[in-house]
């Protein structure tokens, strides 16, 4: 266990564990990793999970209006998932990163839960819109991911968890 504050200026941090600290992300660095932390200052850029994954917030996330929040999804309806136990206060960019697959139009993805989530991303990035397009919606506790454009359609009669499952 890691107990203090642990800022981050440059580089990347993985981190896989619990640690009982606060993070700070500082513009030139980044963080990520299956892992529990106690408070998150982002400033640069985070990545839940190892690939798909989720990262763990005991009190709060603040995402500074030049942070980043990375935010994998696949064609099976799994997602990155950012879990604050208590406030999330969001702004600056929302990257969002399709896996290779054939999506659902209307498929949802929660990607942030929290006590309380105020604010909004300013921009939001897909680094995959060949395969589809998003929207996010924003609730009191939650902000989700919907599909709202496919680019490519499922034979007749497929659904697809059979379709994806062979991908």
């Amino acid at each position: 266990n890691l107990f203090g504050n642990l800022i981050i200026r440059q580089g990347k941090v993985q981190a896989n564990s619990s640690m009982k600290t606060h993070v700070f992300v500082m513009e030139e660095g980044a963080f990520g990793g299956n892992a529990s932390i106690m408070g998150l200052l982002n400033k640069g850029r985070v990545s839940p999970g190892n690939s798909i994954g989720t990262l763990q917030i005991e009190e709060d996330f603040i995402q500074g209006p030049s942070g980043c929040l990375e935010i994998e999804v696949n064609a099976k309806g799994e997602s990155d998932l950012v879990k604050v136990g208590g406030k999330a206060d969001l702004a600056g960019t929302l990257r969002v990163i399709p896996k290779p697959g054939i999506y659902r139009e209307g498929a949802k993805y929660k990607i942030l839960e929290a006590k309380t989530a105020e604010g909004t991303f300013n921009n939001i990035e897909n680094t995959a819109s060949d395969i589809a397009s998003f929207g996010v919606g924003y609730n009191p506790d939650e902000v989700v991911l919907s599909v709202t454009k496919t680019m490519y359609q499922l034979p007749r009669g497929d659904t697809m968890s059979e379709f994806s499952r062979d991908l």
